[in-house]
């Protein structure tokens, strides 16, 4: 690959680690060429950006690089970019940006969450295992849905949240968090509360929604909400300032970045069989280089 070719925004790092995601899985499927994948990374500033913003050379920093995260040095603009204390790991830094920021995007459509009854579908996934930490320090009174009775020790070590197997929940829940698709969202239709929010943010299982009868009517004022992380980002400007939340949150021990395994970029077809194969909770991170 070509050194990379930063913008006047841009700074260039040195990565020494990313981490794997739905989304890398989804793009190496379906064939798509002309980008190395890694939608994450962590290293250190070779090259500051030319206008002068962002970090200097030195600067140990996380990015949300949407491409090149798998790349040992990758150009992402300064807004993207945060630096890292030194008490966070760079493997735990590492698996935040993509699945963190999905997750506090999509809490943002609850608005003021304490005491709201709030359900997260998915939740031993890379996204759901932050949003259902997102939701309880935010104060709200969380369900998290696992595939599994078997899954269902992951959520109970963190402590505070309720948890149900398969979609028998009952509700009502002001919001919904749904990155699964499928039966339950079907089911989420049913116990959503009235002027509650579902938000999908993702679509792992294909069966397909079937919206009830006159749902507009027996849910007044409910809404569906399908949420694209990069356009609420933007729209938001909220880059930088959602990354140092994330970053704060874990340094001060309110957020576990939950890596439950960790493989060399060598090994990334072993990582990403795991993934599909659903053998995986928590987050995946992966050392690139000589790390």
């Amino acid at each position: 690959m070509d050194e990379p070719s930063p913008a006047a925004n841009e700074l260039v790092i040195e990565v020494s680690h990313s981490s794997l995601n739905r989304g890398d899985l989804l793009m190496i499927k379906s064939g798509q060429a002309g980008h190395v994948r890694g939608l994450d990374a962590v290293g250190v500033v070779t090259r500051a950006a030319a206008d002068g913003s962002g970090a200097p050379v030195g600067t140990r920093v996380l990015a949300y690089s949407r491409f090149g995260g798998w790349s040992e040095r990758v150009a992402v603009s300064t807004e993207k970019v945060v630096p890292l204390p030194d008490t966070v790991s760079s493997s735990d830094a590492a698996v935040l940006p993509a699945a963190g920021l999905t997750a506090l995007r999509a809490l943002h459509y609850g608005g003021f969450l304490l005491g709201v009854p709030v359900l997260v579908t998915g939740a031993t996934g890379g996204v759901g295992c932050y949003a259902v930490q997102l939701a309880r320090e935010a104060g709200a009174h969380v369900t998290a849905v696992v595939s599994s009775p078997d899954r269902q020790e992951f959520i109970d070590k963190l402590g505070g949240i309720g948890v149900v197997a398969g979609d028998k929940f009952d509700g009502p829940y002001d919001l919904i968090l749904d990155g699964v698709g499928g039966k339950g969202l079907n089911r989420s239709f049913d116990v959503v509360s009235d002027r509650g929010t579902i938000v999908i943010y993702g679509e792992s299982d294909r069966t397909p929604i079937q919206v009830p009868s006159e749902w507009w009517y027996k849910k007044p004022g409910a809404r569906m909400v399908g949420m694209v992380v990069i356009d609420e980002l933007a729209q938001h400007n909220a880059w930088n300032s959602d990354l140092r939340l994330l970053v704060s949150l874990v340094e001060n021990g309110r957020l576990d970045p939950l890596v439950s395994g960790s493989y060399p970029w060598t090994h990334i077809e072993e990582a990403l069989a795991a993934m599909e194969d659903r053998k995986v909770t928590g987050k995946i991170a992966i050392s690139v280089g000589d790390e």
